[in-house]
């Protein structure tokens, strides 16, 4: 299920030779969640939390689980990863935000549950304010997107930082994560880990 993302594919200007990028899924932008299993995946995994009092948030949480179980079976199966570190692409929202939602942390917990090895979760970058997200017309500039990073540091430093983020449409907030990590001293391995690639 899991595949390497080859960097020189037009639709991610932002990305270069030197990242290095797994995905298992791919999302069709600008079609309903009806169009297959992957979009209806990922427009669960993005629900709003206005309907967390709803029955439709069940969906989010299966979504959530399967995001889990499905990360779960990568790490099991891949020997390179027997010690790491993971944590997720900052949302356009931030915690202090009424909207904001947890759906990585609640992700990660599961993936912690499920997984045989140790997993360390660390969150060295959030944002400082709520911004526009980029595919409702928010900046897709990595120096514009570092520009509302905060940097939290790490409780213990990894060699191996596995970034994780639902989808990949351009590679901007990976570039910027990556940019930023680097600005502020982390030396160690990054690997991106994305649900769905955009096609």
């Amino acid at each position: 299920m899991w595949k390497k993302l080859d960097p020189y594919i037009p639709n991610y200007p932002y990305l270069n030779s030197n990242d290095k990028l797994i995905f298992a899924r791919e999302y069709q932008p600008r079609q309903s969640y009806t169009i297959g299993e992957t979009n209806n995946l990922i427009f669960n995994f993005k629900k709003e939390v206005k309907y967390k009092q709803k029955g439709a948030w069940y969906y989010r949480n299966q979504s959530v689980s399967r995001f889990a179980k499905e990360l779960n079976s990568l790490f099991e199966n891949a020997n390179n990863y027997t010690e790491f570190c993971v944590t997720a692409i900052p949302s356009s929202k931030s915690k202090q935000d009424p909207d904001y939602d947890n759906r990585f942390e609640d992700m990660f917990s599961v993936l912690r549950n499920l997984s045989k090895k140790p997993i360390s979760i660390e969150w060295p970058i959030e944002v400082a304010n709520t911004s526009t997200a980029s595919h409702s017309g928010g900046s897709r500039n990595p120096g514009n997107i570092q520009g509302n990073f905060v940097w939290n540091g790490f409780n213990q430093v990894p060699d191996l930082l596995i970034v994780v983020d639902d989808v990949l449409t351009s590679g901007s907030h990976f570039r910027a994560f990556i940019d930023f990590c680097q600005a502020n001293g982390y030396q160690g391995r990054i690997v991106g880990v994305v649900w769905a690639r955009c096609v």
